[in-house]
């Protein structure tokens, strides 16, 4: 918490609080909650990264949903940084075996990009072939060649 607020400072990005979740029980209620840091965000999705290719999905996921959380939380569903976290959380899932969840949050996250980004985006391109590779992964290699 002190180092969040130390990279405010140091940074001249100003701290914005987010709510305590269910796994974080804050045990001094007059202590204020955790400020978000978008650095501290990023730091966890690329840590969550290193994680997932190591093999490590245990701690890459509990560092992926941290960093899905607090984006959405600070900046809501249609923000660039929350859109990567949530590709990065279908990589994840994708390696894990997860396939139909992988799927889903693959899906999820191309409708937001597209909408968000436009067509003519890279990271919609790079959310598309993530997308082509669960549904090879699956089996569904006609629903992957329409997609090409």
């Amino acid at each position: 918490r002190n180092l969040t607020l130390a990279l405010s400072i140091r940074q001249g990005i100003p701290a914005i609080p987010v709510a305590s979740t269910a796994s974080e029980k804050n045990p001094n209620p007059t202590t204020p909650a955790p400020a978000f840091h978008p650095l501290i965000a990023q730091t966890k999705c690329a840590q969550a990264e290193l994680y997932r290719l190591q093999g490590d999905y245990v701690q890459g996921r509990v560092l992926i949903e941290q960093s899905v959380e607090e984006y959405k939380t600070v900046y809501g569903k249609e923000n660039a940084d929350y859109l990567h976290a949530q590709q990065c959380f279908g990589l994840l899932l994708r390696d894990e075996g997860d396939l139909e969840n992988a799927d889903k949050l693959n899906k999820r996250t191309l409708k937001n990009r597209r909408q968000t980004l436009g067509g003519d985006h890279p990271d919609l391109g790079i959310s598309l072939l993530h997308q082509i590779d669960v549904l090879i992964d699956r089996g569904l290699v006609d629903e992957a060649q329409v997609m090409l």
